[in-house]
């Protein structure tokens, strides 16, 4: 668990230190924004087996990448081929009717 909380949770609002930092944790917050909102507005999950699917990569990438990388400005660099399984994700979540009325 800390190293999932790590590659996707980090750095946070709070631990910026400089701009390069506050990029990544304003991508960070709206991240967790989405995943939220499309938590709050969700739906009945048509293809589990692609949810199943984007939830292990997910899972998987932030295991691997969080316990073999010391520097979390090279987490937010590793971290980019998962935000695509990210966004699928949050797609396959929300209510995309809802949310755009």
């Amino acid at each position: 668990p800390g190293a999932v909380i790590r590659t996707y949770f980090r750095p946070a609002i709070w631990e910026m230190g400089g701009a390069l930092q506050a990029l990544a944790a304003i991508e960070n917050s709206l991240y967790i924004l989405l995943l939220l909102s499309a938590i709050i507005w969700r739906k009945g999950i048509q293809n589990q087996d692609l949810f199943i699917m984007c939830l292990i990569f997910l899972v998987a990438m932030g295991v691997l990448i969080g316990s073999v990388t010391p520097v979390l400005g090279a987490i937010v660099r590793y971290k980019v081929p998962a935000l695509p399984f990210l966004m699928m994700l949050i797609y396959l979540i929300a209510d995309t009717k809802r949310l755009s009325s």
